[in-house]
């Protein structure tokens, strides 16, 4: 069977609190602890071929779900036939190895047997929280994902599944599918507006810099200054800097002075955002609320509090 991966965008790449009442727990396929790691990223665990727990970040923005080579390894498992191909990241792209898996357990859902990509190095990233896997859109789109920050708590539901009942205060962001079936939205910077992909996996939020000159910012401002580089899977890097103080608006959601980096990385051509102000809208743009994204009703709904 051919098998082909078309784009994965990882950009990359926390209580006393008022919180807002949760979505309805009906039709739940699967329920597991959700942290967020030392730079943010949103981590769970699952079992792999019934071996784990082992840890994994879930990116929406990765249209494959990958295994980490130092996991491949301690699983013990072997290339498929025939070449892996290439694969897109952040920063560029590398040359990728694909494997069989028997069993890939989250909570009480087995989605069987999934073919995954073999990262070709561990990202320095990931590898500070002992990353062992990406779980991606090809596996996530085919559910209703909760993230429920106040309660640590990630939940898959059955894509049909109606949790609007208890979230009439919350924001409703519309959302269109793109390349890969990946998420995309309008994100404004300082006014201007911004195509963005929806990027649980990436710890920064990034711009190209399209949007950095249509949200006012220029050479030489006194407001930029070095960002640490983007790293991909293959160790290369692309340039980045950083700017406080936007503000930045997603429907009726309102950040205020955030930093956000700008960086022409090669994620933007391969997502289809070369061409004007694009955004990889990181794990930073939701903070610290509840959020879910319904990939069926072409929506995200996001909690009107933080948790502190």
């Amino acid at each position: 069977m051919k098998y082909s991966i078309r784009n994965i965008a990882l950009a990359g790449g926390v209580m006393l609190a008022l919180m807002a009442d949760a979505p309805a727990q009906a039709q739940i396929v699967a329920e597991a602890e959700l942290t967020r790691g030392s730079k943010g990223h949103f981590l769970t665990e699952m079992m792999i071929n019934g071996q784990g727990p082992y840890t994994v970040l879930v990116d929406t923005a990765a249209s494959a779900t990958f295994l980490m080579q130092t996991t491949a390894d301690a699983l013990g498992l072997t290339e498929t036939g025939g070449h892996g191909g290439m694969a897109q990241t952040a920063t560029g792209q590398v040359e990728i190895t694909l494997y069989n898996l028997e069993s890939l357990v989250f909570d009480d859902l087995d989605f069987g047997a999934v073919r995954v990509v073999g990262a070709p190095a561990d990202h320095p990233d990931l590898a500070m929280d002992g990353v062992d896997a990406i779980i991606g859109a090809d596996l996530l789109g085919d559910y209703l994902l909760e993230f429920d920050q106040s309660n640590g708590q990630i939940r898959l539901h059955e894509s049909a599944a109606e949790l609007t009942s208890n979230m009439d205060d919350w924001i409703e962001v519309p959302v269109r599918s793109g390349i890969a079936g990946l998420l995309f939205t309008d994100v404004t910077v300082n006014e201007a507006n911004v195509a963005a992909l929806i990027d649980t996996g990436a710890s920064r939020v990034i711009v190209n810099m399209s949007t950095a000159q249509v949200a006012g910012y220029h050479h030489g401002d006194p407001r930029a200054s070095m960002d640490d580089p983007l790293i991909g899977f293959g160790g290369t890097q692309s340039q980045a800097f950083k700017v406080t103080g936007a503000d930045l608006e997603w429907g009726d959601l309102i950040r205020e002075d955030q930093t956000i980096t700008i960086s022409e990385t090669p994620v933007f051509d391969a997502i289809g955002l070369s061409d004007g102000p694009a955004m990889i809208a990181g794990a930073p743009l939701f903070g610290q609320r509840d959020f879910v994204i319904d990939y069926t009703r072409m929506a995200v709904w996001i909690s009107p509090l933080e948790v502190q």
